[in-house]
C-alpha cells in the first residue's frame, strides 16, 4: 500500500482535473486553467479548431497536450502559490527572448518550458 506522500507524487499530474476517465486530457479544463481560447489551444497543438474538436483524443493531439500539462505540473512542484504560477506564465521572461511562457505554449513550444523547468527542478539551471 502506498504512503500518502507516494500517492500524492503518483497522482500529481492528474490532480487538477485535466484528465477525463479515459485518461485523455480534457481540453476545456486545460484551456480554462491557462486562460486561453480554443484557437490558441489549437495553435499550440499545431491543428486547426475543427481538427482539434473532432479528434481531441488522437495520439498526436494528446501528446502535445501532455507537454502543456507537464509545464503546469512542474510549475506546481516548484512553487507553492497558484497566483505566482499565473504571474510566471504571463510575465515576459528574459530567458525566452522576452516572450511569456504562455506565449511559448501557444507557439507550440511547451517542451522547451518542460526542459527549462526540469533544469530548475534538478538544480542544473541556477
Amino acid at each position: 500500500m502506498a504512503t500518502a506522500s507516494e500517492k500524492v507524487r503518483l497522482f500529481r499530474h492528474v490532480e487538477r482535473g485535466f484528465y477525463d476517465e479515459t485518461g485523455s486530457i480534457n481540453i476545456e479544463n486545460l484551456r480554462k486553467e491557462l486562460g486561453l481560447t480554443l484557437e490558441q489551444i489549437a495553435k499550440a497543438v499545431g491543428k486547426n479548431i475543427r481538427t482539434l474538436q473532432k479528434n481531441s483524443h488522437s495520439r498526436a493531439i494528446q501528446q502535445r497536450l501532455i507537454q502543456i500539462v507537464a509545464v503546469l505540473t512542474l510549475l506546481n512542484e516548484l512553487i507553492d502559490n497558484p497566483q505566482e504560477g499565473q504571474v510566471w506564465l504571463n510575465a515576459p521572461h528574459p530567458d525566452f527572448a522576452g516572450m511569456t511562457p504562455k506565449q511559448l505554449i501557444v507557439e507550440g513550444k511547451a517542451q522547451a518550458l518542460v526542459d527549462y523547468l526540469n533544469e530548475i527542478r534538478t538544480g542544473a539551471l541556477r
